[in-house]
């Protein structure tokens, strides 16, 4: 069963996410480095990707590396150059210790999806 992620566009992107394995204990993210990618198809090339957030550029940021939590941080500006009328997949990459793996492949079936919503605000003159 996919992830699923809810957005608003123009909205600051600040989801909270916990990684488990799949045995259900927690992914253990002590010194990983992070990168978020949310695509139109999760085939695609990762130079592709629609929307990339990283750990080291503070777009993801790691509440509790043992417990594999986590949150992202992604400004409003950029969620804004989203389609409302889309659903993206998403991946997101843990590098550690030499080796890169891949959530949710791997740990849960399917990709995660990232749905996107058109902003609850409107403007009045």
């Amino acid at each position: 069963m996919a992830i699923v992620l809810n957005a608003v566009v123009g909205a600051t992107f600040q989801e909270p996410l916990t990684l488990t394995q799949r045995d259900g204990a927690p992914l253990d993210l002590t010194g990983a480095a992070l990168t978020w990618m949310a695509k139109e198809r999760i085939d695609d090339a990762d130079g592709d990707a629609v929307l990339t957030a990283t750990s080291a550029g503070g777009t993801i940021v790691v509440d509790d590396a043992p417990g594999g939590e986590l949150h992202f941080a992604i400004p409003a500006a950029t969620m804004a150059a989203l389609d409302p009328s889309r659903a993206y997949a998403w991946t997101l990459q843990i590098a550690a210790g030499g080796s890169v793996v891949r959530f949710p492949d791997g740990f849960q079936k399917g990709p995660g999806r990232l749905l996107v919503t058109a902003s609850a605000i409107v403007a009045t003159a």
